[in-house]
């Protein structure tokens, strides 16, 4: 029992430098929060970002956009938890962006990309795409962290395309409404997309 005494006594000043670490950790990734709420981020900042995320590197190559634009979104449901919004490019009339969840829980960062699931409409029914963490179109201003409204136009004139809601929990993802205006064809077509029909989300069993 004497000899293992001191691994002991060595393994607590250890522990504690650990946890410093990851304290100082947490706070640095705290301040590039505040700065990106604040509005005054840079591509700097995305670079830090970018380390941190991991985003793909078709998203980076395609982000080509002056020095003082980051491209990076913050959605916070309190000080521990953040959906992170990453500009792939912002396009002529919307974007594509890929996100990812945040969690500060214990002075721990755990990161998760985040997987939307992207639905079209066959035959007069709605019909899941895919799931991905890429989603072209636009986040609307009324979102928030537990929902996000994503308008996906298929044209430059905005008269046809979907309107998805989701709802996020813990970083997962479920859509709960969808409306669509499918054909780009049809004239008269309104261009106020919560007036598109509702079609029902298909249960994937």
């Amino acid at each position: 029992m004497i000899k293992y005494f001191p691994l002991l006594l060595l393994s607590i000043p250890l522990l504690a430098c650990a946890e410093e670490n990851q304290e100082s950790k947490t706070s640095a990734l705290e301040k590039q929060i505040e700065i990106i709420q604040s509005g005054k981020s840079d591509r700097s900042h995305r670079d830090y970002w970018h380390a941190l995320l991991k985003w793909s590197d078709e998203c980076e190559s395609d982000f080509q956009y002056p020095p003082s634009v980051s491209g990076i979104d913050i959605y916070p449901e309190h000080i521990k938890h953040y959906i992170i919004q990453v500009m792939c490019t912002f396009g002529s009339n919307q974007g594509r962006q890929q996100f990812y969840f945040l969690s500060l829980e214990n002075n721990k960062a755990v990161v998760k990309s985040m997987q939307f699931p992207v639905y079209e409409i066959i035959t007069g029914q709605a019909h899941k795409k895919e799931t991905t963490n890429e989603l072209w179109g636009s986040v609307l201003n009324n979102s928030s962290y537990n929902k996000f409204i994503l308008l996906n136009q298929y044209s430059g004139y905005g008269h046809c395309g979907t309107l998805t809601t989701y709802q996020i929990i813990n970083g997962l993802v479920s859509a709960t409404t969808l409306r669509a205006q499918p054909d780009c064809e049809l004239e008269n077509a309104s261009r106020d997309a919560e007036q598109w029909k509702e079609y029902k989300i298909p249960v994937i069993k």
